[in-house]
């Protein structure tokens, strides 16, 4: 079959699950996701309903206009009872990245991520990484307020933000934030025995973009 010369690479669909794709990659046209370059594409299953597990990842998708992101998620309730879910999603003011979360009843992970496909499991969708805050007052604007610019890491491992304050020589004060393998650090804060300064460890996206005074030193 010929590409007519006037349609472009991607998908048309005549109904949401009816239509043809061209593409002009190699392997491209393994499932209409991949061919399709103009779209979001998540892996899509839910285990109430067929065979959804932490490997089992269901069939890749196309998502609607609106939606932009994947997700993967899985609770455990009291019983010990384990389901798992993968979809399209509109990600809004959320950040990307894994959650905890837990109620009375459950206790469970979601991730969310922005990449196609990228669903497929947890460690696909960014379980070991973090987004922290990233500066270093010495070389940039990095002060109580300005955090500088929000960095995923990805340490292989689970990951923590820092951020630092310190007192130099000369009176001026300094402030670090970035992020570190987890290996076992406790969140909290810490102040420097001797100093006026300290350090705080946090788990979650984003937690280190202000120095807020009254629950850090």
């Amino acid at each position: 079959m010929e590409k007519p010369d006037d349609d472009q690479t991607g998908c048309t669909y005549t109904s949401q699950d009816i239509g043809y794709c061209y593409c002009d990659t190699d392997l491209c046209n393994e499932t209409p996701a991949s061919a399709d370059s103009a779209s979001m594409s998540c892996y899509e299953c839910n285990s109430v309903e067929e065979d959804c597990t932490e490997d089992i990842s269901g069939k890749q998708v196309r998502c609607s206009e609106e939606q932009d992101a994947c997700f993967v998620g899985h609770e455990t309730n009291l019983a010990g009872s384990q389901t798992w879910n993968r979809g399209c999603m509109s990600l809004g003011g959320l950040y990307v990245g894994c959650f905890e979360h837990s109620t009375e009843e459950t206790a469970g992970e979601i991730c969310f991520c922005d990449e196609k496909g990228c669903n497929k499991d947890l460690q696909t969708a960014g379980k070991y990484k973090i987004n922290c805050f990233e500066c270093n007052s010495a070389h940039e604007e990095c002060s109580k307020t300005s955090g500088g610019e929000l960095k995923a890491f990805d340490f292989g491992m689970e990951g923590v933000c820092y951020i630092s304050h310190g007192i130099l020589a000369n009176g001026t004060e300094a402030y670090t934030r970035g992020g570190l393998p987890f290996s076992g650090i406790e969140e909290g804060c810490f102040q420097n025995q001797g100093t006026d300064g300290g350090i705080c460890f946090c788990k979650t996206n984003g937690c280190n973009e202000f120095y807020e005074e009254e629950n850090i030193f």
